[in-house]
């Protein structure tokens, strides 16, 4: 990697956390702006030498001065600036300055010269070419920072389980000859790839299985912080294997614990092929026996998959289906696209008189009418929850009747909905079932079932279920 090329990093300093005092610094590409930076940094690092404790905790801080940025993180007795352009790309400069930092961490000797102060040709030289050689190492992308409503998809599993295979056949197509090609993943990859059905757009982290990167996954916090879902795969032909990747995935979960976070878990059984079922039955029950442990997570659900049936696709969408804000998918439900459907069916059975009012099968056609409504309704889902610009924001009809409650149960998502009694309340919950049946059509569920219908004093409370199989 070449800095200079890259024209991101202006200088680089490394001061004391102690004193505040300058230890090491190194420019790159003197601009115009360089003295008067140089006259910015001097003031900075007089400020520090008070307050470097509250200035500069753990977490990389990121201060704008008029021509400049300046980036810093915390080290043990150290401190690291990068100073960069006005208007540079924060997703460009965390890498550098993770990357310098992780190997003033690992070479204890510069640390040591570093921290004693000593400020001889030859110790400057020795700092200066470690600083240069750093830089000159490749540098791999930092987590991005997700700003946008982007979800972040995590992808983790024993090694060759299929992880990478899975993410170009299902978000990039690649056939056959293409899938050959791929190699095993080098401690993680990140897609920005994109759901061709929804147009979805998704940032998936693809996490290499190896030993040796696990351990590093599992000791790098910042990779499962701000998850959104995480799908761990478990290769159904090694059931000699099921206890490390077990052992794995509640490793995960604790780290998910101590961070407070809660993403939805999809456990996949993969490479549960079609023609193979038969004989990966014993595999079947030990793997389900193998993670009952994952039973006492919050949010989960288990699915069997294989690239040779949409039985992969299934489970990527209804993952998408449970990570959705329950608030957003709450306020589309209730807004006014039940108006427009009600009206529309009516519009439409008007014509066929042929049909008796009241009976199944005029309750069953306002059903199907509303169908392509619900479809229509989980494409402003999606927009609404993954566009972070253009999108119109929602607000709900003062007159909308309905009042609407998601929850999860065993194998899908319960709908309940609060229904004012009225004289057409039967033809407002054919519509309602309807919009669900187009709602999971799209999010790859398999069924639609009413569950109960209860009175309350002006209200009938009906809740449907939303089955994944």
């Amino acid at each position: 990697m070449n800095l200079e090329n890259l024209n991101i990093v202006k200088r680089i300093s490394i001061i004391s956390a102690k004193s505040g005092l300058e230890l090491y610094n190194k420019s790159f590409e003197p601009s115009f702006f360089l003295e008067n930076d140089n006259q910015l940094i001097s003031g900075f690092l007089s400020a520090l030498i008070q307050f470097s404790k509250e200035v500069v905790k753990d977490e990389i801080q990121e201060i704008v001065f008029a021509n400049s940025q300046i980036y810093l993180k915390r080290l043990p007795g150290l401190i690291l600036l990068i100073m960069t352009p006005l208007g540079a790309n924060r997703l460009d400069v965390n890498p550098i300055l993770e990357h310098v930092c992780k190997n003033l961490k690992g070479d204890g000797k510069i640390t040591d010269l570093l921290l004693e102060g000593s400020k001889t040709p030859e110790i400057a030289n020795k700092i200066d070419k470690f600083v240069t050689q750093t830089l000159q190492q490749e540098i791999k992308p930092s987590l991005p920072l997700l700003k946008d409503k982007r979800p972040k998809l995590i992808i983790a599993g024993l090694r060759k389980v299929g992880k990478t295979t899975i993410i170009r056949k299902f978000f990039d197509s690649w056939n056959e000859e293409q899938l050959r090609t791929i190699r095993p993943t080098v401690d993680y990859s990140i897609f920005n790839s994109l759901v061709e059905v929804m147009k979805t757009k998704l940032t998936i982290f693809d996490l290499g299985g190896q030993t040796q990167y696990i351990k590093q996954h599992l000791n790098d916090e910042n990779k499962w912080r701000g998850a959104t879902a995480i799908i761990f795969l478990v290769d159904m032909y090694r059931p000699d294997e099921f206890e490390e990747a077990n052992n794995y995935l509640s490793q995960i979960l604790e780290i998910l614990n101590s961070l407070g976070e809660t993403p939805f878990i999809s456990l996949l059984g993969h490479k549960y092929d079609p023609d193979k079922v038969s004989e990966l039955q014993l595999n079947l029950q030990r793997f389900l026996k193998t993670f009952k442990g994952l039973f006492n997570w919050s949010r989960y659900s288990v699915f069997l998959s294989s690239i040779y049936d949409d039985s992969l696709y299934l489970a990527f969408m209804r993952t998408l289906a449970r990570i959705i804000p329950r608030d957003l998918f709450q306020n589309i439900l209730e807004s006014a696209i039940f108006f427009e459907t009600k009206n529309d069916v009516w519009k439409t059975l008007a014509g066929e008189i042929e049909l008796k009012r009241d009976s199944p099968e005029f309750w069953a056609r306002i059903t199907r009418l509303s169908i392509p409504y619900g479809e229509n309704l989980a494409n402003n889902i999606f927009t609404n929850w993954l566009t972070s610009k253009g999108s119109k924001p929602l607000v709900k009809s003062s007159i909308n009747p309905l009042l609407v409650e998601l929850s999860d149960i065993a194998g899908g998502i319960c709908v309940t909905v609060k229904v004012p009694e009225e004289q057409d309340t039967s033809m407002t919950l054919a519509v309602i079932e309807g919009l669900l049946s187009g709602l999971a059509n799209i999010f790859g569920f398999s069924k639609v079932m009413r569950l109960q219908s209860e009175k309350e004093i002006g209200f009938t409370l009906t809740s449907w279920g939303l089955y994944e199989f």
